[in-house]
């Protein structure tokens, strides 16, 4: 009986950088890892990135994607809102012009064994 995977989050933030966001996304959308869910905050852009990010908003996916908004109160306040939105037994961290490898949270998962 193989054991069961415990949920992973995936948290990115944003602050004006509406021309990373799709593909970032869509990088961490393409992870091999299941399950997982994509914990998305923009802290007070004004460049469009807000919008942009919605339209990734999927509560239902196979991949969830929630989306978070807040004033521009810096990195570190929206990284702790991802924390506190997160589900997951583990959450990992990237940046929004980061594009993950798609096997880069089940290799981490790997190693954790």
């Amino acid at each position: 009986m193989e054991e069961e995977k415990p949920l992973i989050s995936i948290t990115v933030c944003v602050r004006d950088g509406v021309q990373w966001i799709d593909d970032c996304i869509e990088s961490l959308k393409n992870q091999t890892y299941r399950p997982l869910e994509i914990i998305a905050v923009d802290d007070g852009s004004t460049d469009g990135s807000t919008s942009c990010l919605e339209k990734w908003h999927d509560e239902k996916a196979e991949v969830p994607i929630h989306i978070f908004t807040q004033p521009p109160n810096g990195l570190s306040s929206a990284r702790q809102l991802a924390l506190e939105k997160s589900s997951g037994e583990w959450v990992a961290i990237t940046d929004i012009d980061v594009r993950p490898g798609q096997n880069w949270i089940e290799n981490l998962f790997a190693e954790s064994k």
